[in-house]
């Protein structure tokens, strides 16, 4: 049950929110996702889990003070608007941490596909990109990925968020030791040249 949790609160950290009444929410587009988080938390709580039709998104949602605290105690997940509050777990072990990453980056992670040409050949790279309103949330999450040799960039500044990239065999690297199980962002790109094997 561990791995569920700790997955469930990396969504909640990204893509969710947890109000006063200790209610959490998680927000996806992905019918089938939401059926998977619904399950998940369902797992956790032993308590029903509801599914609701929003404009746009799917609205899961549980009412759960025991897991409330359970997100704030261990995860630092606090209730309320949490955009320029969030921190990133320190008192987890590594595969806690890298678990609490596999479901944040499958909220606010992106996988891309670049391509380039290099002496009349194309060749293409993996990007990958971590976004977070909260700056100080993003750089300690580098300071982590970079104790497994995943080399980062900087955090840069958008008109919205704080991102940072990961780019080709440290992006591979990422796909190995933590990865995407969103729907929508699987990995389902021709292999990449100019990057060693998976």
């Amino acid at each position: 049950m561990t791995y569920e949790l700790e997955y469930v609160a990396g969504l909640v950290a990204s893509d969710g929110h947890i109000s006063k009444d200790f209610g959490v929410a998680i927000y996806s587009k992905n019918r089938a996702f939401a059926k998977y988080i619904k399950s998940l938390i369902e797992k956790i709580s032993n308590k029903n889990v509801h599914i609701y039709k929003g404009k746009g998104s799917l609205k899961i949602l549980i009412f759960d003070k025991e897991l409330v605290e359970k997100l704030g105690k261990k995860f630092r997940i606090c209730i309320g608007k949490k955009c320029n509050v969030l921190k990133f777990p320190i008192d987890l072990t590594e595969n806690e941490k890298i678990n609490f990453l596999k479901g944040y980056v499958d909220g606010d992670g992106s996988l891309y596909m670049d391509k380039r040409k290099r002496y009349g050949k194309e060749y293409k790279y993996i990007r990958i990109e971590i976004a977070s309103q909260t700056k100080e949330f993003l750089e300690e999450m580098r300071i982590f990925l970079q104790k497994l040799d995943i080399k980062c960039g900087e955090v840069t500044e958008g008109k919205r968020v704080f991102r940072f990239r990961i780019y080709s065999k440290n992006a591979i690297m990422f796909l190995r030791k933590v990865g995407f199980s969103h729907p929508d962002k699987i990995f389902s790109f021709p292999k990449p040249q100019a990057v060693e094997k998976f």
